[in-house]
Formats: structure tokens, sequence, C-alpha cells
């Protein structure tokens, strides 16, 4: 299992970039790197974003290591990322609307995240979608 370093590698191949964020094994010292950018002219980069990726920007790296397509797109297999639910408790007996904010993409389904919030089984929770108890 890979996670991501939060480092890029920017390799100058004569007029051109290559740019890949890297990732660590959390079982041995291994690492794989994640294409970003293949044969990219840097003036097509602003030079914020190119500074960003020199100076391994967290932001940056957070925004590509939660880019499941850029992921997909480099074979990489893409594991549920740790999450936390927060919030006040729900009374399932009160009409209730939930707000779910992420900041990245996630392949973390919303049926989970309600049904981790109000305790109950999949079952449960199925009967209560199909009865109109809970609403989408």
């Amino acid at each position: 299992e890979y996670v991501c370093s939060g480092l890029f590698r920017v390799n100058a191949q004569h007029k051109y970039l290559d740019i890949w964020l890297i990732y660590k094994c959390l079982n041995c010292d291994s690492t794989w790197n994640s294409t970003i950018y293949s044969r990219v002219n840097p003036n097509n980069l602003s030079p914020e974003v190119l500074e960003q990726f020199h100076t391994n920007d967290d932001n940056l790296a957070n925004q590509y290591a939660m880019n499941i397509e850029l992921l997909h797109r480099n074979g990489a297999e893409v594991g549920i990322p740790e999450y936390k639910i927060v919030g006040q408790e729900i009374d399932i007996n009160d009409l209730t609307q939930i707000r779910i904010v992420s900041k990245y993409p996630s392949q973390l389904k919303v049926s989970t995240l309600l049904r981790e919030k109000l305790g109950l089984s999949r079952k449960v929770f199925d009967e209560m979608l199909d009865c109109g108890t809970i609403k989408s």
C-alpha cells in the first residue's frame, strides 16, 4: 500500500518537464511515482503553479493525491481515504437535512456515511429508503 509523500519530482529534459507526485510504501522503502505531466513545456504552466511543484506545496500535493481520475490513469487502485464524521447527533424520528462536505472527490458512498452517522445496519437503512423514511 502506497501513500502520498507530499513531495513532487520535477525533472527537466531539454525544453520540457516531467512532473510526478511521489508515493511511499507503508511496509518498505520503495516508492511509486504518479505522473502529473510528461514532456510539458514549462511555459504552458503558470509561474505560480510551477513554483508550487518546486516547493512541494501541500495543497497542490493533496489536490493531485485525491484526483481519482489521475490515479486511475496511472494504473493505481484507489482505496477509501480516512475520514471523520462530525456534527450533532441526529434523532432519526425528527425531520433532518444532512449536508455532506468533502474538499476532494471520493469513492466513499453517501449511504455508508449516513448509515455510520445514524448507527444503522445496511438492512435497516435499505428498509428506511424503501418505505420513504429516508429520502435523497
